[in-house]
């Protein structure tokens, strides 16, 4: 009888094993260290349980793109839910001299470098989300530039018709009730 329920005890937990490779339902604790079996960093739990499950379904596909603009595209897809928009150094073209020097402010003058504009209002957290995974599958040698373009943008900044460009509201303000001038605010 002891020998039985050892052995049935041993059973039950090596059935139990398969939970811990199967990305739906292994524990959150064993995600990261499937990460790192399918050469994936992600270090802490800064991704959460859901966004890291989705990238480790997809990890095979992504690590068959590693060093492309797809894979660039595809991580930012799992991450932030859209699309961005990627503006390639090497893909700009000609710039005159007069334009060359706000475009290197807005898109480097490394010829190996890339900007990510997400359509999203700035977020420190899925700032660093972003740049940790982007940096694991970019090309090598390249430059990324990660850009929140918000609601509204201003000239010579990340401003672009039909994407984040709008007609300003301006609100009228009063003194002394926590109005910051600047910000599409008028006084009266």
């Amino acid at each position: 009888s002891i020998f039985s329920s050892v052995y049935a005890d041993f059973d039950r937990k090596i059935e139990s094993l398969t939970d811990f490779v199967d990305i739906d339902i292994a524990p959150v604790e064993v995600l990261p260290i499937l990460a790192k079996w399918l050469g994936i960093e992600v270090d802490g739990d800064f991704l959460g349980e859901e966004k890291m499950r989705k990238l480790l379904k997809n990890a095979y596909y992504l690590s068959r793109l590693k060093g492309t603009r797809k894979a660039v595209v595809e991580i930012a897809k799992l991450i932030l839910d859209e699309e961005p928009l990627i503006i390639e150094q090497s893909k700009i073209g000609q710039i005159g001299k007069e334009n060359k020097k706000v475009y290197e402010e807005l898109y480097s003058s490394n010829p190996f470098s890339f900007t990510v504009l997400v359509h999203q209002k700035s977020n420190e957290k899925l700032y660093a989300q972003l740049k940790f995974l982007i940096d694991q599958f970019k090309p090598a040698r390249s430059e990324t530039k990660i850009v929140f373009l918000g609601d509204a943008g201003n000239l010579d900044t990340y401003c672009y018709l039909g994407i984040n460009a709008k007609l300003s509201d301006f609100t009228t303000a009063k003194l002394d009730e926590g109005m910051v001038l600047g910000q599409n605010i008028t006084l009266e």
